[in-house]
């Protein structure tokens, strides 16, 4: 990929520093902090972008994009708006982010025109971008990453090509832009939205498109996006679409963001574990999701989960999630799980729940006697007392309690470079276990005391989808097999095609097995499937009328 050069011009150096480091660590930065040296960089270097740090008004952004045209017709020139300059944070509202998408699409198009190769580097970019608004989040940090890597990942299990999958990534990384329009403190209310807040809060995949379209995409994303809340039964929103009159990058999506929601801490409940939802996913099979791509994304869950299992963990302790934010944006999420606890209570249960791998703690939060404390009880907890300390110093002459290999001291604000180096001194350099590989898990299983055969069929039938299904009750074996939503062949014991068909549907209680693609080497079954349910229906009533 061609490499980007981009002037940061701020009159403060450490802040130039920081979003250099936190922000742009994939690209060629130059930085300056002084306009004569912003200015012959500009004349001598072949610049891409800018991008200007400070509390510019208007008068003043008007002058310094006059200065930048002079020099360089027709390059791109971003406004950053610094929040805290203590920790590096980055406030930016919908119009800005919209600006940095025009920037990167028109720069990289400029210097580049193969979207295979903008396409790299737009997802880094934005990818980027969208950790750092979910930064001082604690219930969303991260969020899109790990739906549009899961969204991309079913894609390819079902057969998608490399480009449709990129698509749909794209599509999920940037699906709730339009939630930016919403005040934070609504999302983070432990209370039951009013019928005013739903009805806002349903409107954001809208307002996502609205908003993008004032990016020119080389990518058709709006119907993913604007459907990825639509249930496979019709039941959600906004159009209440169901089955395929909802597009496949959108089911995908919705999966991806169901889970994503599900394992995540929200201020109203605690996550669910990941078998409670999976559980939950499998009980919602055919009312909001499609069974065919849940079993994909089953599958990819499993794999994910067992990456997952080998990162390291760093556990934050602090009353706001400054340092969490500055650990998030400068640590690689591939390598490291941020956890933040705010109190006592909250860092004994965490550590509980899994011994961390680094813990990190504000020395402000405590005295000089609580802290000794604490860190002594700490080292009490079984399987601790090899974990490493990184303690923060908010004033560098604070009396340093500890020492030892495992223990660290850094400053504020934060160096980047040095708080890696530090981690690294602390947990090692290598950062990635490696994975075994196991065989892929294939097929749906649940109970028909959860889904009778009817059910499954309609499922099925309402999808178009083609499939095996295995069916087990009392000993008895059954298959049924269904090619676009009809079925074509169903046998068990002696019986076969309609007669095997309606044995089976009398089967009250047993397993199933459901394999998506599954083609059937036999058709036995030449009658409308609508009919057989209708018609075993009918004998099982006539039946239970005899009994």
């Amino acid at each position: 990929m061609t490499e980007q050069k981009l002037l940061i011009y701020s009159e403060a150096p450490d802040a130039a520093g920081r979003f250099n480091d936190s922000l742009l660590e994939n690209f060629k930065v130059v930085s300056s902090s002084k306009m004569l040296d912003a200015v012959n960089i500009l004349k001598n270097e072949d610049i891409g972008m800018v991008l200007a740090v400070g509390d510019f008004n208007d008068a003043e952004q008007d002058a310094f994009k006059s200065i930048v045209e002079l020099l360089k017709p027709g390059i791109n020139v971003i406004f950053i708006h610094p929040g805290d300059e203590a920790n590096g944070y980055v406030t930016l509202s919908g119009d800005d982010f919209c600006r940095y998408l025009r920037g990167s699409i028109t720069t990289e198009s400029t210097l580049n025109d193969r979207l295979v190769v903008f396409k790299d580097f737009f997802m880094s970019f934005a990818d980027r971008m969208l950790q750092i608004f979910g930064a001082t989040n604690r219930f969303f940090f991260n969020m899109d990453h790990l739906i549009a890597h899961l969204s991309k990942k079913t894609a390819l299990k079902l057969g998608l090509d490399e480009e449709a999958a990129d698509n749909i990534q794209i599509a999920a990384l940037l699906r709730d832009i339009g939630m930016l329009s919403i005040q934070q403190q609504l999302l983070e209310e432990k209370r039951k939205f009013s019928s005013t807040e739903l009805t806002s809060l349903k409107k954001h995949p809208h307002n996502t498109v609205q908003i993008l379209k004032q990016v020119r995409f080389p990518w058709n994303v709006d119907s993913a996006i604007l459907q990825h809340h639509e249930n496979y039964d019709g039941s959600g929103y906004p159009n209440g679409l169901k089955g395929r009159d909802i597009c496949l990058g959108a089911r995908i999506i919705h999966m991806a963001d169901s889970y994503a929601a599900m394992t995540t801490q929200r201020p109203h409940r605690m996550a669910l574990s990941h078998e409670e939802a999976k559980n939950e996913i499998i009980k919602h099979i055919g009312t909001h999701f499609d069974p065919e791509i849940a079993e994909k994304f089953l599958t990819v869950l499993e794999e994910e989960i067992r990456h997952d299992a080998d990162k390291r963990s760093i556990l934050v302790f602090e009353a706001k999630p400054n340092i969490t934010t500055v650990m998030k944006l400068s640590v690689e999420m591939k390598d490291f799980n941020v956890f933040h606890a705010t109190n006592t209570t909250e860092m004994i249960d965490n550590v509980k729940l899994k011994i961390p791998d680094l813990t990190v703690v504000d020395v402000g939060m405590l005295d000089n006697e609580t802290l000794i404390n604490f860190f002594n009880t700490m080292y009490e907890m079984p399987s601790f007392e090899s974990c490493p300390f990184m303690f923060v110093l908010t004033v560098p002459d604070f009396p340093r309690h500890f020492s030892g290999e495992n223990v660290r001291y850094i400053n504020m604000p934060i160096d980047m470079g040095r708080l890696r180096e530090q981690i690294k001194e602390l947990i090692g350099e290598e950062l990635e276990k490696p994975v075994e590989e196991e065989g892929e898990i294939k097929g749906l299983r649940g109970s028909l005391d959860d889904f009778n055969l009817t059910e499954i069929v309609q499922i099925l039938q309402m999808g178009l989808k083609t499939a095996r299904v295995e069916l087990k009750c009392n000993g008895h074996l059954g298959t049924l097999h269904m090619r676009s939503g009809s079925i074509i062949q169903a046998s068990t014991g002696d019986y076969e095609g309609q007669e095997a068909f309606f044995e089976m549907m009398a089967w009250p209680t047993g397993g199933f097995h459901i394999q998506h693609g599954i083609q059937s080497e036999k058709n036995n079954i030449n009658c409308e499937t609508t009919y057989l349910l209708l018609e075993s229906a009918k004998i099982i009533d006539d039946r239970n009328r005899l009994h």
